[in-house]
């Protein structure tokens, strides 16, 4: 069993499932060695033979252009890592909640300048290391999942 992801060999991957419609792949890759300073971020959206969308364009300062929100409280887990790029809002998540079926959801929501969202949503998760970009990349004062409560 081959996991099938859209990052480079000497990629690190963060995030990647095939999603629930179609055979497309969510992937969020990075450089092994990773901090604020140092390193990329990508997120890809395709198949192996045609990535349809690449987030940055470019590596350097690609960190910056991501924000993490994360929340967290008993039998709950939100995490999302979000960016903009040409006044559509995307936010890879990933979801946990004991309350809901199915307990866990995961995929990337789409929003729309005039907020209409669009979600789509991940088959089989099969890497979430999300959670490692926290402190890395910047939080997200904005989200509702933060509350504001970016910690400084």
């Amino acid at each position: 069993f081959k996991i099938v992801h859209l990052c480079k060999a000497e990629e690190k991957v963060y995030f990647n499932c095939q999603t629930a419609k179609g055979s497309k792949t969510i992937s969020v890759c990075g450089s092994k060695e990773l901090s604020k300073k140092k390193g990329y971020l990508k997120y890809r959206f395709g198949t192996p033979d045609k990535v349809e969308m690449e987030f940055p364009a470019k590596k350097r300062n690609s960190v910056n252009q991501f924000y993490f929100a994360h929340y967290s409280r008993y039998q709950t887990d939100y995490s999302l890592l979000s960016f903009t790029n040409k006044n559509f809002k995307y936010a890879v998540f990933k979801n946990y909640d004991e309350s809901q079926k199915p307990k866990t959801s995961s995929g990337v929501m789409i929003t729309t300048s005039d907020q209409n969202e669009k979600s789509i949503v991940c088959k089989n998760e099969l890497v979430f290391e999300l959670n490692k970009l926290e402190g890395i990349v910047a939080c997200d004062p904005d989200d509702a999942l933060t509350m504001g409560q970016c910690k400084k």
